[in-house]
């Protein structure tokens, strides 16, 4: 079957998860992800290649007029598949799926209403405006009633899928985790100390890494507090993923003021390059922060770190206590302390973190890879499209 991948932008980050999607049902289904594209090209990670073929829409953020033509476009090419599986339950993904009468298929990877409520708790009147612009009338898919029309109308689509248990809670729907590809992922296939060069980091340092967007909520302010309280001057904190957007550029002039000699920033890497990234670290950490849109956020670069045989030092937000059992340590949220306690007993204590490393990345093979998951994918697919 010929299914289509709707992702609400494929210049964000959202772009993400519908490359999972896409990827383990491509063995089987003809699967094309295709969006409206609102910033100025692929979102980075995913701009340089990959085996699933993506079609954007340029389409402005403001305008009902251009919106409306812009997802006209869309529709027509979702018409030209067997079925449309909508990644992310905004309204104008959903309309738009539903007006093309084909079987329509529901991701839900987060929980929109609380990322939504997050921000407006985080964000002044100006601020909003500043981001979000006067115009009442765009279709863009983070505005507010964009949010909560999708997600009323997202348990009426009889068939989903979730990427954690709080939002299977909510909507039902069988849990398909962030997939990864543990044979790309795979620490045999990296020289790390060739990586350590390249980013510029000396063979003594110990490397503490965040590979993501450098956002509030992912609680890098408590990271950065809790490796510069650490004694050791050999100690790195790389973040990879820092972006020139105006909130970007903010936080890392915070990150710089409480970790001033320890922090090298990188820019977003290609997806290609995470293994090499992720091959420099000697502990990788997940810092986010009790909010509520971390309860329902199931952060995908864990599953990158498990991969390539990295120890994790994660805050008890969503299932992550769940899938670090036995192979990661967990820690409360905004707990600085306890962040560095953990930090310091893996960094000083190689031998564990290596132990450590070497059961996630078993565990990811058996629960977490694309080989573990598409036959979950194959069967919803069965079920859903018979």
């Amino acid at each position: 079957m010929r299914l289509a991948v709707l992702t609400p932008d494929v210049s964000e980050n959202c772009l993400g998860r519908a490359h999972v999607l896409a990827r383990l049902l491509a063995p089987t289904h003809a699967a094309t992800i295709i969006g409206p594209q609102f910033g100025k090209g692929l979102w980075p990670p995913l701009a340089q290649g990959t085996s699933v073929p993506i079609v954007g829409i340029p389409m402005a953020r403001s305008g009902l007029r251009q919106g409306l033509a812009g997802w006209r476009q869309v529709e027509r090419l979702l018409a030209e598949h067997d079925a449309v599986y909508v990644s992310k339950p905004f309204a104008t993904s959903l309309r738009t799926a539903d007006r093309t009468g084909l079987p329509t298929l529901l991701d839900i990877d987060d929980w929109e209403p609380g990322i939504l409520a997050d921000y407006k708790a985080r964000s002044g009147w100006f601020e909003r405006v500043r981001t979000r612009g006067l115009d009442p009338f765009s279709l863009h898919h983070r505005q507010p009633w964009n949010v909560r029309r999708g997600d009323r109308a997202a348990t009426k689509v009889a068939h989903r899928t979730v990427s954690n248990r709080f939002l299977q809670e909510r909507y039902g729907g069988t849990l398909v985790w962030h997939a990864r590809d543990t044979e790309a992922f795979d620490p045999a296939r990296i020289d790390a100390t060739a990586a350590r060069a390249r980013l510029g980091l000396a063979p003594e340092h110990k490397v503490v890494l965040f590979l993501g967007t450098p956002r509030r909520h992912k609680g890098l302010e408590d990271l950065a507090d809790a490796v510069a309280s650490l004694p050791d001057p050999a100690i790195r904190l790389v973040i990879a993923g820092a972006d020139g957007s105006h909130r970007g550029l903010e936080m890392q002039a915070d990150l710089r003021r409480r970790c001033p000699d320890r922090l090298v920033l990188l820019p977003e890497q290609p997806f290609s390059l995470a293994p090499e990234v992720l091959a420099v670290a000697n502990v990788v950490s997940i810092p986010s922060r009790p909010t509520e849109s971390s309860r329902g956020q199931m952060p995908a670069k864990v599953f990158d770190a498990m991969a390539m045989a990295k120890p994790v030092v994660a805050t008890q937000i969503s299932d992550l206590p769940e899938v670090l059992e036995g192979c990661g340590r967990t820690v409360p949220g905004a707990d600085v302390p306890a962040l560095a306690a953990a930090l310091r007993d893996l960094l000083d204590d190689p031998a564990t973190a290596r132990n450590l490393g070497a059961k996630a990345r078993e565990r990811c093979i058996a629960r977490y890879s694309e080989h573990a998951l598409r036959p979950v994918m194959q069967a919803f697919v069965r079920e859903a499209l018979g």
